[in-house]
């Protein structure tokens, strides 16, 4: 869930815009009574969008997230779902004309630099939003919208590999992998933290030990990369091998229908309740790159990936290659948008 805004519509002066975006969300407050958030990281974003001046792009659009209870409007990295909502608002606000039955729409993120495509579904001329694709974490069904992510390495630092490490080391002798595609993430397994990693969000919110062991990691972590770390980066998210497991809503997941479990810190001390297309993209680019804790638990051979979340399964597909001495990453998921 996320405001979308147009550029033309905000004040030229950007110093104001914060005091806006807290005002939308309701920030000023835990509650957020008074605003469009509800206490939970996944729902309190906004995104500015404008036409693009590149004959290549059809829209620009910058990601927020907005802090709960705190005076924070921080612009580092993107968020992987809006980019599908914004192909909707697109289409039906006339930036881009309609095409059945796939509309396209290529969008540039301004916080990254990076470039997506949108492919949205059309009848008759208007977006259509109804149909049988289900996500996992999202109530109901909707028209499947595919989005594809292209070059997504090194979002945040410019390096796939911050560390120059596949893998690191930290000081109590925990093996971690720090990687920067899609958004800059650590990686590491869920024993380390004294987990199973099909725990409940609700039991490891409550676990201050944890989430003092997952801060101390993220600060090292931040150390070790030279990295300037806040409540949102760099991400936290712990795996294991696949097991049988229950979601938050009682669904009943097999270990043979995924590749691997993941649970992933939106913030300080709150897990995501499903797991982010960002987020995705990173643990989905780790599967494919051998030497990684992911790639140790799932290595991709195909692009490939199963992952089993707190509200059920998403799966990605990411391709790599090689060139100029590094790596390029393409990412395509599939999400709905109404």
């Amino acid at each position: 869930k996320a405001i979308i805004i147009k550029e033309d519509d905000l004040p030229k002066d950007r110093e104001q815009w914060d005091k806006i975006f807290l005002c939308m969300i309701g920030s000023t407050y835990d509650e957020q009574i008074d605003g469009l958030g509800a206490r939970d990281p996944n729902i309190t974003k906004l995104a500015v969008i404008r036409k693009s001046q590149d004959p290549d792009i059809d829209v620009e659009y910058r990601f927020f997230q907005i802090g709960i209870g705190k005076k924070i409007v921080n612009s580092r990295g993107m968020c992987g779902n809006i980019p599908s909502a914004i192909g909707i608002f697109c289409i039906e606000e006339g930036f881009v004309r309609s095409k059945a039955p796939i509309t396209p729409v290529i969008v540039r993120n301004l916080n990254t630099g990076k470039i997506i495509k949108v492919e949205v579904p059309v009848k008759d001329k208007k977006v259509r939003i109804e149909g049988t694709y289900e996500l996992c974490g999202v109530r109901g069904t909707g028209a499947r919208i595919n989005v594809t992510f292209f070059d997504i390495q090194g979002p945040l630092t410019g390096r796939l590999f911050p560390s120059g490490n596949r893998k690191d080391i930290l000081l109590d002798g925990i093996p971690v992998s720090i990687i920067d595609s899609g958004i800059l993430t650590v990686f590491i397994e869920a024993r380390y933290l004294g987990l199973r990693g099909i725990e409940l969000p609700e039991t490891i919110e409550k676990n201050e030990e944890i989430i003092g062991k997952v801060e101390r990691i993220r600060t090292e972590v931040a150390d070790l990369i030279d990295f300037d770390p806040d409540i949102f980066f760099p991400k936290f998210a712990y795996i294991t091998t696949p097991k049988n497991y229950t979601t938050i809503f009682g669904k009943n997941i097999k270990e043979n229908d995924i590749d691997i479990v993941a649970r992933y810190f939106s913030q300080r001390g709150i897990i995501h309740h499903s797991f982010p297309v960002t987020g995705g993209i990173a643990l989905s680019s780790a599967s494919l790159l051998e030497g990684t804790v992911v790639s140790e638990i799932f290595h991709s051979r195909d692009g490939r990936i199963r992952i089993g979340h707190p509200s059920g399964v998403v799966e990605l597909n990411s391709s790599i290659k090689e060139e100029k001495g590094g790596f390029r990453i393409d990412s395509k998921i599939s999400r709905t948008a109404r």
